[in-house]
């Protein structure tokens, strides 16, 4: 998982929210959130990525792994 703001290379770190998980018998919706850093200006060189374990109700199968962070959900990269 990859933030998306500009956070001057700051981690993720306990800013973390969710996942946010939607499972059906043919896709499986994945979404977190990450709270700002607040106020303040931040430069945009990347941030380091967040591996993260989401345990699923049952196996993901033949269904479809699909990004909840985008409207409409779409594969991840």
């Amino acid at each position: 998982m990859n933030e998306s703001s500009c956070t001057g290379g700051a981690p993720i770190g306990d800013r973390l929210v969710g996942p946010e998980v939607r499972e059906t018998d043919t896709e499986v919706v994945v979404a977190f959130g990450v709270e700002s850093l607040g106020p303040g200006s931040y430069t945009c060189q990347g941030n380091t990525g967040l591996e993260v374990t989401v345990t699923l109700d049952a196996p993901l199968g033949d269904r479809d792994l699909l990004d909840g962070g985008t409207v409409p959900p779409v594969p991840p990269p």
